[in-house]
């Protein structure tokens, strides 16, 4: 629920993450904020932290596409310290 209207709601799903998102786009006063909730695979073994760091790219091509204001928030399933977080 929100205060703000929302101006549209998407599901984007991305081919090799094989994970669906919500996108919604809100109309605020200065002009649309875009959201995309995410929550990526959890790393439990080598295969999982693969896909996870797959998702990660193709969340931050995604985001770089977008036009700001644009946030991406969630459960990343990820800490400081593995590589595909500093990247």
């Amino acid at each position: 629920l929100s205060r703000v209207p929302q101006t549209r709601r998407t599901f984007p799903q991305f081919s090799k993450a094989g994970r669906t998102y919500i996108q919604t786009v809100f109309e605020t006063r200065q002009g649309p904020l875009t959201l995309l909730g995410v929550h990526t695979q959890s790393a439990l073994n080598a295969g999982n932290n693969r896909l996870r760091n797959l998702q990660l790219a193709e969340l931050a091509k995604y985001g770089r596409e977008q036009t700001p204001p644009f946030i991406l928030l969630g459960d990343l399933n990820i800490t400081p310290w593995p590589a595909a977080y500093r990247d």
